[in-house]
């Protein structure tokens, strides 16, 4: 085939990401529900509450919880929300869930770099061990999920539904434990918009629990 008739071919045009557009198999209102849980349910906007709560367990006055909650948030999730931004609208991201796999190796990495200038800032400040068991648990969780990436795609978004369920519970006792309810719902919106399938949403669920769970227990800050 000569060059005139190749460049007569319609070229592929880059596969929009899942998510975008409602499946004619789903009714608009259950598609207006999924994506707003999955909206309101990512990590990015969940670790504000979850700091928040941490934080207020962990300091015993009003300035220290707003100084750790200041912290921990600007550091882990205005950084890579920055630079989930920046890589969109560059065009090295295809969209702000990185639906990609291929593409979030960076991005996550950019995340573990900023919970490790949280870390050390924390620990330099003096910070309660509530707040860098927090940090390292959420260091964690991301760090196996980056692993984890490089060849199987897993939700974040139901690892950080998980992972805020058991701060909370680990935080605040078994009061807590119905956060957990959040985690199938998340699931269900990520599966409804087809960015996983239920066994990446499993996968994330359990790294989300694990990861608190571990480091916790291992710097005894549970009894």
């Amino acid at each position: 085939m000569d060059q005139t008739s190749q460049s007569a071919l319609p070229r592929p045009q880059p596969r929009e990401p899942n998510g975008k557009t409602r499946p004619e198999h789903l009714s608009p209102a259950i598609w207006r529900a999924a994506r707003l849980v999955s909206l309101l349910s990512n990590p990015m906007v969940l670790s504000l509450p979850c700091f928040a709560a941490v934080s207020w367990k962990a300091a015993p006055t009003w300035g220290e919880r707003v100084r750790w909650w200041g912290i921990s948030s600007l550091a882990m999730t205005l950084t890579p929300f920055v630079h989930v931004r920046w890589g969109v609208r560059s065009g090295r991201l295809s969209d702000h869930d990185v639906s990609v796999r291929q593409e979030r190796f960076w991005p996550y990495m950019t995340e573990l770099g900023a919970i490790g200038c949280s870390y050390l800032l924390m620990r330099g400040l003096g910070a309660p061990r509530l707040m860098t068991g927090m940090v390292l648990s959420v260091g964690v969780g991301i760090a196996a999920v980056t692993g984890i990436t490089l060849f199987w795609k897993m939700s974040m978004h139901v690892t950080g539904a998980s992972g805020t369920a058991m701060l909370l519970v680990l935080v605040y006792g078994k009061g807590c434990l119905p956060v957990f309810l959040l985690v199938p719902a998340v699931g269900w919106s990520r599966y409804v918009l087809e960015h996983h399938t239920a066994a990446q949403a499993a996968a994330g669920a359990v790294i989300g629990a694990l990861a608190p769970l571990f480091v916790f227990r291992a710097m005894r800050l549970t009894s």
